[in-house]
């Protein structure tokens, strides 16, 4: 929730004492006018902003999903070569122990 302050004063002066406007003329014409100008200048999103953000948000998802499958894959992978590694190691073993006579 957005909150705001105006000074409304100053041109409610104006109003009644050179525009010959009521008191309550005055007040509620500078509150409108000064909401105008606030709102005037409020970056306010748009539709088009909505899906400008929706889209980057999918792309942002869609990396992960890659990422995710990449991730898995070198697991994989990983998994792979410390196989194929400890095969080796206790391939080594068993010949070492071979040849030490055991």
């Amino acid at each position: 929730m957005l909150a705001a302050s105006f000074n409304t004063m100053p041109l409610t002066r104006k109003l009644r004492d050179k525009a010959n406007f009521t008191q309550i003329e005055a007040e509620e014409t500078a509150i409108a006018e000064s909401v105008a100008e606030w709102q005037s200048t409020m970056p306010f999103a748009t539709h088009e902003d909505a899906q400008t953000i929706r889209a980057e948000v999918q792309s942002v998802r869609d990396e992960v999903k890659t990422l995710d499958t990449k991730i898995s894959e070198t697991k994989v992978e990983i998994m792979r070569w410390m196989f194929a590694q400890t095969v080796v190691i206790v391939g080594m073993v068993v010949e070492i122990l071979r040849f030490s006579g055991h």
